[in-house]
């Protein structure tokens, strides 16, 4: 007979431990290593200057963005550096600031996200209203790829804000004139608003939204209890290059320990999978492009679904 275990901590001790083994210099270099491929990646497109080049770069360079937003969402949950100064000192500048939002007021609400998911109480799901159709969600993608949800961007940037120190505000401040007089000094903006600006509300606002909707949304996600109310994908390599790097499609397991650091996420995933009650009951997807297969085509098959427990939609 299986040893019955509690899904909302199935790992041993032994196991806990080494999955929530915290190194800074793993993750200060994580954060280094995606400065140096951005700045390979907009070296080399603003080298060869052709098109092509470009339209190859945005996606890629929006996924190391990406990977740094990831980074940040470490350092959020402390998982950076066990020194919660050099934690969150590392977690702004390196990884929010670039980004134009602060990760403090990112930290209030995703510990709210992670106390009440799925509930009214959660603000990411106050903004993911389901059930959606594929044809509603391809459109609201779609308008991501354009930058036509760039308002929709601002509004949730806004959300990020929050009464901080001086000293903190004069930091941010003397941040973003360093960063324009260097730009200035190079004469680089447009290829900073190219190769920075354009992928941030481009690519990188399609590759959250297509987070969000994989985290957590679909009727049947919305209804179930924790740890079942969360998909995990297993990526392809495009995924990692283009969407989801660093393991963070491997959201189950980081719904119930948010202590694990994303380099350990796939390993605490694996073992969490060996319990018989997971291999029953966890959604887990193959591949992001296999996502939109798991709700309905229409609006039409929506409402003859007759799900009409949550209503209203930001993305319609």
């Amino acid at each position: 007979m299986a040893k019955s275990i509690n899904p909302a901590n199935p790992l041993s001790r032994e196991e806990l431990k080494k999955f929530t083994e915290i190194s800074t210099v793993k993750g200060i270099s994580l954060i280094l290593l995606d400065y140096a491929v951005l700045a390979a990646l907009i070296y080399g497109a603003a080298t060869i200057n052709h098109w092509a080049v470009y339209l190859l770069a945005i996606p890629l360079i929006a996924n190391r963005q990406h990977s740094l937003l990831i980074q940040m969402h470490d350092a959020a949950h402390g998982n950076i550096s066990k020194n919660k100064k050099l934690n969150d000192f590392v977690g702004e500048l390196l990884t929010a600031w670039p980004m134009f939002i602060r990760m403090e007021p990112y930290r209030i609400t995703h510990n709210l996200h992670h106390s009440f998911s799925n509930t009214n109480k959660d603000p990411d799901f106050i903004e993911e209203r389901f059930p959606q159709s594929q044809e509603v969600l391809k459109k609201a993608l779609l308008k991501d790829l354009l930058g036509l949800g760039i308002l929709d961007q601002f509004k949730n940037m806004k959300r990020l804000k929050a009464p901080c120190s001086p000293k903190i505000k004069a930091l941010r401040i003397l941040f973003y004139l360093s960063l324009a007089s260097v730009i200035t000094f190079f004469g680089v903006w447009k290829m900073y608003l190219l190769l920075w600006v354009l992928p941030l509300f481009t690519w990188l606002k399609f590759i959250l939204h297509v987070r969000s909707i994989a985290d957590h949304s679909g009727p049947e996600l919305q209804l179930n209890e924790h740890p079942f109310n969360t998909r995990t994908v297993i990526p392809s390599l495009f995924d990692i290059l283009f969407i989801a790097p660093r393991n963070c499609s491997y959201h189950m397991a980081h719904s119930i320990y948010a202590k694990v650091p994303t380099y350990h996420l796939k390993a605490c995933h694996e073992a969490i999978m060996k319990h018989e009650i997971f291999q029953e009951k966890a959604r887990i997807t193959d591949g992001y492009h296999n996502l939109l297969n798991e709700f309905p085509k229409t609006e039409v098959e929506v409402k003859e679904k007759n799900f009409d427990f949550f209503q209203g939609s930001v993305f319609s």
